[in-house]
């Protein structure tokens, strides 16, 4: 079985081999030999930032980047900006019998997404006959229904765009965030508001003993209990130069908490 990621999604080749991984890098609209990160390496924002443009994979890509995995079954988590379950579907169809091909869509939520990679792998290991479209839908949902997350933003649009396009966002600190749980529609409303330190030290107060927590934070430093498994990820990856901190815990006392900041 291989697990495959989008490259827009801004996971770091680190953790893409510790987690084990395959990261597909992104089409970019104008020709580059240098790459989706290393285009968003370079210091290129404005005031108001500046895109980059992303071709949709086509049908000949699709094919091409997935037939390299002759006799395989792959995972593939797709960022909705550039692939459409539609498109997929057929996709999956085409490379039968050679590649069987299990689209997923992401989560905006880091933490989750490096949760639910483990938890599927270790239902794989441990149920490998049962591998298939179907059980690894109902895994994941399984692991969504017993996992709560959460996310301390200063702006949840820029992590809720379904664009093809990744924007090059001024270099920002803020000192108002905003805390959700679970993050999926632009109508999602925050629990509550202030300095990302006290959302997050009000979330590790309410924690409690929960079996096993993961942090993803970028360009924030963040001070956390050192029984987490925590990722930092460098400041230009997407959405690039915007602050965040991602948490996940499995479900228990955490079910139910809010965290209110005057």
């Amino acid at each position: 079985m291989k697990i495959v990621l989008d490259e827009t999604y801004g996971i770091t080749e680190e953790i893409a081999n510790e987690i084990s991984i395959h990261i597909r890098p992104a089409n970019l609209f104008k020709n580059s030999d240098d790459g989706l990160l290393n285009e968003l390496r370079q210091e290129k924002s404005s005031l108001f930032g500046s895109d980059i443009k992303l071709r949709k994979y086509s049908i000949e890509d699709n094919i091409e980047f997935f037939s390299s995995f002759q006799g395989e079954k792959v995972i593939y988590f797709y960022d909705e900006k550039i692939s459409d379950i539609d498109g997929l579907s057929r996709l999956s169809n085409w490379l039968l019998p050679n590649v069987m091909l299990y689209p997923i869509p992401l989560t905006m939520n880091r933490a989750q997404f490096i949760y639910e990679v483990d938890f599927l792998k270790n239902k794989m290991m441990h149920f490998p006959d049962e591998i298939s479209f179907n059980s690894i839908k109902n895994w994941i949902n399984d692991c969504r229904d017993t996992t709560v997350s959460w996310s301390i933003i200063p702006d949840k649009k820029p992590f809720l765009n379904k664009n093809p396009f990744i924007k090059r966002y001024k270099n920002m600190k803020s000192n108002q965030y905003l805390l959700f749980q679970g993050l999926n529609d632009n109508n999602k409303k925050p629990l509550s508001k202030g300095e990302y330190h006290t959302l997050l030290e009000g979330l590790e107060n309410k924690l409690g003993d929960n079996s096993r927590v993961v942090v993803v934070s970028k360009n924030v430093d963040v001070e956390i209990n050192d029984t987490y498994e925590y990722y930092n990820l460098p400041n230009y990856l997407p959405p690039n130069n915007l602050p965040y901190v991602h948490i996940v815990a499995v479900r228990n006392s955490s079910e139910s908490i809010g965290v209110n900041v005057e």
